[in-house]
This record gives C-alpha cells, sequence and structure tokens, in this order.
C-alpha cells in the first residue's frame, strides 16, 4: 500500500474541547495552525446544546509515519532487533506490509501529543479586540489552556477496539482465580506503556501474595512456639520481599527492552507544563525555557519542606486523639469474652480508618499542587519529586499509629484491629469513588445527552471522568504493601484479606479504564518508575520493624528470660544484620537483567554508533 491512499476517510483519534467563551477567532486561528503547522486533520462540532466547543483532529496514515520517527518510536527489525523507526526503512520492519495497522493506536496517540505539545506561533502578539500574547517558546495549546480558552484534550476511546481488548481482559473467564490472564501487550497497544506496566506490576504482586499468604496462614495455625513462629515468618517474609522486588526488576527490563523503552534516561524534553523564561542551551545552541534552578530550591525549603513537616505533626496529632479514644473504649468494654464488647473496640478504630482517607486525598492534590508550583523541567524530575512527597505523606498518614501501636503502646489486638479496618475501609472506598459512584455519573449523563441527540464524543467529553495518573492507583498498592510486609508478623491473616481485595481490585481497576475515566494519552515508561524505589524502602524498613516486632513481644521476652536485657539487645540486632546481609545476598544472586536482554541493549549501542558513523561519513563525502 502506497502512503498516498493509505487514509480513505477522516478518522477523529483527539479531541480539543474549547470553553463555550473561547471567541471564534482564536478557534479559527488554531485550526489553521493545525492544519497548515502540523498537517493535521480537522473539523469542528457542536455540543448537544448548538455551542461549537469540540474540534476533532485526524491524521493520515503518512503523517503519522512521518511524526512516528520524530517522537523516536522504536519497532522491531527484520533481524528481529529493537531499532528506532525510519521512514526511508520502513519496508525492513516487521509488519510493515499494512501501514493502516504499523503503528499501534498508542503509538499513533503519541505522534499527535507530541506534535500538540510542540506546536509554536512565530510571533509574540496575535491582534484581536485586545492583544492576545502568545510566547514563541511555550507550546500554542498549553498556553491557551492556561488561559481556560481550552478545557480539556483527550483521545476517544475506539469502540470496537475496547470491545475486543475487555472481551479478553477482565470479562474473560482466564482472568479470575490464580492463573489470571492479563493480556499486557494488547493494553499496551491501546493505552501505552505506563498503564501496561502498573497492570503487569499488580498482577505480578497479587500473584506473589498467594504464596505469602499461604506460608503466614500455616506457620499460625501449626503448633509452633511464638519466637519460632515468629523468626520462621519474619526470615520468609524477608526472603519473599527481597525475590519479589528482584524478579520485578528482571521482568520490567525484559518489558522495557521488548516494547523498545530501555533508553528512556537518555531523554531529556522538558515538559509541555514546564514555565520559563527563553534562553539559549548551553548544549544544543537552541532557544529554549529556563527556570532558575535556586528558585526552585527556595520554594522546596521554603515552603514545599515546611508544609510536609506540619501534614505530618498534623497526623500524629490526630494519632493521639485515636489513642486517647481507644484506650478509653478499652478500659470501658474489657470484658474479651463478650462479642459486644469487641466489637465496640473495634470502633475506634473504624472511624479512625475512615478519616485517614479524606486526609489522603488532601495530602495527594497538596502534593500535586507543590510539585507543579515547583516547575519541574522533565518528566522523570517531575514525577520523582511528586512520588517522594505522596511516599511521606501516606507513609505518615497510614503507618504512624500503626508504629506507635507496635512499638510504644505495644497493644497487639489495637493493631490487629486497626489493620483490618484500614484494609476493608480503603477497600470499600476505593470501589465506591474510583468505580461505582464515577459510573453511576456516566449513566445519568449519557441520558441526558442521548435525550439531547449528542453524538458519542460528547459524552466521553461529559460523562467519563479526566485521567489523572497513576498515582492514587500506586499510592494504594504501596499502602496494601506496608501493611503486609511491615505488620503481618503479628497479624498474618492480612495478607490473605489483602489477595482477596487484589483479586476483585484488577478487575475493577480494568473496568475504571476502560468505562469510566476519558481515555489517556500513552506515556512512555520502562517500569513503575519512583515507585520502585518507595517499595523496595519498605522492604528495607521491614526488616527492622518485624525484628522490633519480635523482640517486644512479651512471650518472645519469656524465651528468652536467661538473657539480661544488653544480651538480649545484641541478639536481636545481631540477627537484624544477619538478614539484611541475607538480603544482600540475594539482590546480588539475582542480577536486574538476563545475558540475553543485556547483550541486545550492548548491540543497540553498537548498530547506533555504527549508524552514527555512516552518517557522518555521508555528510563529509556531500562536503567534498
Amino acid at each position: 500500500m502506497s502512503l498516498d491512499d493509505s487514509q480513505s476517510k477522516f478518522e477523529t483519534y483527539v479531541v480539543i474541547e474549547f470553553d463555550s467563551k473561547c471567541p471564534h477567532e482564536i478557534k479559527s486561528w488554531l485550526n489553521n495552525r493545525l492544519k497548515t503547522s502540523a498537517e493535521f486533520l480537522t473539523q469542528f462540532a457542536s455540543n448537544s446544546k448548538e455551542e461549537e466547543v469540540f474540534l476533532y483532529i485526524g491524521a493520515t496514515t503518512k503523517r503519522l509515519l512521518k511524526g512516528a520517527e520524530n517522537v523516536g518510536i522504536k519497532k522491531i527489525y527484520r533481524n528481529k532487533t529493537i531499532r528506532d523507526f525510519l521512514l526511508e526503512d520502513i519496508e525492513n520492519f516487521e509488519n510493515s506490509t499494512n501501514l493502516e495497522d504499523f503503528l499501534s493506536q498508542a503509538e499513533k496517540l503519541k505522534v499527535i501529543e507530541y506534535e500538540l505539545n510542540n506546536l509554536k506561533h512565530d510571533f509574540e502578539v496575535m491582534n484581536f479586540n485586545e492583544k492576545f500574547l502568545i510566547n514563541k517558546y511555550d507550546g500554542i495549546i498549553n498556553q491557551l489552556k492556561k488561559m481556560d480558552l481550552i478545557l480539556n484534550v483527550f483521545p476517544i476511546h475506539d469502540k470496537t477496539e475496547l470491545k475486543r481488548l475487555e472481551s479478553i481482559w477482565y470479562k474473560n473467564i482466564k482472568s479470575y482465580g490464580f492463573f489470571q490472564y492479563i493480556p499486557i501487550d494488547k493494553i499496551r497497544n491501546y493505552f501505552g506503556e505506563s498503564v501496561a506496566f502498573y497492570f503487569r506490576f499488580f498482577e505480578f504482586y497479587t500473584k506473589a501474595i498467594y504464596p505469602y499468604a499461604f506460608f503466614g496462614l500455616v506457620t499460625w495455625i501449626l503448633p509452633f512456639s511464638p519466637f519460632n513462629r515468629f523468626m520462621i515468618f519474619t526470615i520468609f517474609n524477608l526472603i519473599w520481599n527481597t525475590v519479589f522486588l528482584e524478579i520485578w526488576k528482571r521482568t520490567s527490563n525484559e518489558l522495557s527492552y521488548s516494547w523498545g523503552m530501555f533508553d528512556l534516561e537518555f531523554i531529556d524534553k522538558p515538559r509541555a507544563q514546564f514555565r520559563g523564561l527563553p534562553s539559549i542551551n548551553p548544549i544544543t545552541s537552541k532557544p529554549e525555557l529556563v527556570y532558575p534552578k535556586k528558585n526552585r530550591r527556595n520554594k522546596k525549603y521554603f515552603v514545599s519542606y515546611p508544609i510536609i513537616i506540619l501534614s505530618i505533626l498534623l497526623a500524629f496529632f490526630l494519632m493521639m486523639i485515636y489513642y486517647s479514644i481507644q484506650n478509653t473504649v478499652n478500659l470501658k468494654f474489657d470484658n474479651p469474652e463478650s462479642y459486644m464488647h469487641t466489637a465496640f473496640k473495634m470502633l475506634p478504630s473504624i472511624g479512625y480508618s475512615i478519616i485517614v482517607i479524606p486526609l489522603n486525598l488532601i495530602y495527594k492534590y497538596i502534593a500535586i499542587f507543590l510539585t507543579d508550583w515547583e516547575n519541574h523541567r522533565t518528566q522523570p524530575s517531575y514525577e520523582s519529586n511528586l512520588t517522594t512527597k505522596l511516599f511521606v505523606f501516606y507513609f505518615a498518614n497510614n503507618f504512624m499509629t500503626l508504629f506507635y501501636e507496635a512499638f510504644f503502646d505495644r497493644n497487639y489486638e489495637n493493631l490487629s484491629n486497626l489493620l483490618v479496618s484500614m484494609l476493608i475501609v480503603n477497600a470499600v472506598f476505593n470501589k465506591l469513588t474510583e468505580v461505582f459512584a464515577p459510573y453511576l455519573k456516566k449513566r445519568i449523563v449519557k441520558k441526558i445527552i442521548d435525550k439531547r441527540d449528542g453524538d458519542d464524543y460528547e459524552k466521553q467529553a461529559y460523562s467519563l471522568d479526566k485521567y489523572e495518573g497513576l498515582y492514587s492507583d500506586y499510592v494504594t498498592l504501596f499502602e496494601q504493601y506496608g501493611y503486609i510486609t511491615l505488620f503481618s508478623s503479628i497479624f498474618p491473616w492480612v495478607a490473605f484479606a489483602a489477595l482477596v481485595n487484589n483479586i476483585m481490585e484488577q478487575r475493577s481497576d480494568a473496568f475504571k479504564f476502560c468505562h469510566v475515566n476519558q481515555r489517556p494519552f500513552p506515556s512512555n515508561a520502562n517500569g513503575i518508575g519512583p515507585w520502585k524505589i518507595a517499595f523496595e524502602l519498605l522492604g528495607i524498613v521491614s526488616v527492622m520493624t518485624n525484628i522490633a516486632l519480635i523482640a517486644l513481644h512479651p512471650d518472645v521476652r519469656e524465651y528468652f528470660k536467661g538473657f539480661s536485657d544488653a544480651e538480649y539487645i545484641c541478639l536481636f540486632v545481631l540477627i537484624e544484620h544477619g538478614l539484611i546481609i541475607l538480603k544482600v545476598i540475594i539482590m546480588i544472586v539475582i542480577p536486574d537483567e538476563s545475558e540475553a536482554v543485556a547483550n541486545a541493549k550492548q548491540r543497540y549501542k553498537y548498530e547506533s554508533l555504527e549508524a552514527l558513523k555512516k552518517e557522518r561519513l555521508a555528510r563529509s563525502m556531500k562536503i567534498k
């Protein structure tokens, strides 16, 4: 098929939603820029209120293939290696016989998003009524968003492809039980690598919980002494934790190579939302926006960090209120044989778990606001700083009280009640707010639009929630992972409860992406990003917390009653150091990537250098 006849009809990929008060001159001007500069196909459309607020964007196959080269998309070459796509060499790439399907849906959307974000104006001022400032160094779409003239830019769901995806995903019988089937490559082709990595990690983590939950229940049921039970489970916890993270690194590296995502660290492109003043880059000698590092540091040290400290103090204050109420209830209802008394003892834990949820939401928005305000240049820097804030906020808000109960109050009944309450309340809240409530809203809004004869794109604009990233999804896993690894030696049932929740959560997350959220723009990823470090930190902390829990347990102290306090402390310090050494040995034994992937990456670098040599030689021949 030739590139000239590969597009037979207008196909909408992306919708731009204008504010109803946006002047027609602006919309026409932007439409002209999209056609002339970006070479897109465009079409205006009205909503059911007869307001011309939508601009549909399409592109020819030739334009998408040309853009794929600019974006740096990698495809499989004829010799089965991964190479940067070149339009001139397209016939040597696999699956190039059908050009319309050569690029996946996610890759097509990446091209359009890249061109939209990099669409700039040649002049600083455009006149209509009054002066309309357009910074030639900043993206036009981004500036119109800042002025609230554009409300949203989102890719549209492909109904046919979406039905095909969900039929082999959460509607498939294989998605039930231990052998859960998640079509990762299909998810990647539709939603992009970032979403695909999340679901692959969720699947990998959930399957890893099976042996953890089984072993925990077995050690709890079998007639071990308290010390033997705790030590066996703690050693297993450390081995499981380390092996889980190391094998995930290996799995992640294999996926990142097969998806052509292994060299993302070399890409240093500014975010579309980055703000700054025009300056010359000393490395590339090209004009670009620059923001002084001193300003960002000042924002961090004098605003962001103090707010984080105040949030931790607030979490501590709420913890002390809970602790006071819980002790009062424990004294009043102190009959362990009464089911009514046991139920009343659970009430403070349930109440505290409910209070934690809105605080988590507030902390999330504070973290996002502060990170946006700090104005990070690149996406990795932005995500790293945001994840760090979320880690601190959520660790303090969700785990501080558990640490207090475990190591200061040493009330294991309260600790167990709080663990169970936080798991159940979080699970119920997530289902209500992330799936059921948005889906109910979607049904109501769709009925209203149907009565006005609105089209499907309008329904997607108004009935679906805007996609806000994967931060909330990763935070949910992070919290659960902390509950399991930090405190399950005292209450191993928590792993079993987490397993049951995750089996259902995978399906509800899949449903959310297909029917609740607007389709996200696909984003590159070579793993789970900064969250990998967050999970690793929890793994290291879990060694110390579990050893400390064992050492502080009265039954274990009784087991070593012949030891002095100093000898007792030294014993557990030695055990802790021994377990950390064991953890390091396991990390060394399991390499982060297979030999095949390592060799393939080296081959890619070699071929890239050879291609660069040939290009330089060709240039020198032309000069001569």
